[in-house]
């Protein structure tokens, strides 16, 4: 192997390193999906499709940049309690953020104490920002 030969597997490995770093932002797996359950036969529906269990409970939220939704079978249970007010973003490595709803979505504000399998019936549709792109738009029209 030759040195231009070298440089461009370094090349290219780098490229897949950073793909691969882009695309684990958490650490379990997540999935993009257009909208999220919005009942509860759906949501115990999509539970089965990604396997969710007692200990890694399906839930469906925005990604922590508030770009899109994603859906996920979450380590840290199935029935995670929540305040009143408040909604979730999946955050930086995984974790399930409340982040007050008035701000942050433009319906559905919980009124009363709920439990993450109640999400279907909260928390649907994120406020658009002044300063997005088309594309962040176009995804946040989808919730």
């Amino acid at each position: 192997m030759g040195l231009a030969d070298f440089w461009s597997s370094v090349t290219v490995l780098l490229m897949f390193g950073n793909i691969f770093i882009k695309a684990s932002e958490y650490d379990f797996d997540v999935f993009p999906v257009d909208k999220c359950p919005q009942s509860k036969q759906d949501w115990e529906m999509r539970s089965n499709v990604r396997k969710c269990n007692s200990t890694h409970g399906y839930h469906c939220v925005p990604n922590k940049h508030l770009t899109s939704l994603i859906e996920f079978c979450y380590p840290g249970g199935v029935k995670i309690p929540f305040e009143s007010g408040n909604c979730l973003e999946l955050a930086a490595r995984g974790i399930l953020n409340q982040v007050p709803c008035k701000m942050t979505f433009s319906n559905g504000c919980p009124e009363t104490f709920f439990f993450s399998p109640e999400l279907y019936r909260y928390c649907l549709k994120v406020k658009q920002r002044s300063k997005q792109t088309q594309v962040q738009k176009i995804l946040l029209e989808r919730i």
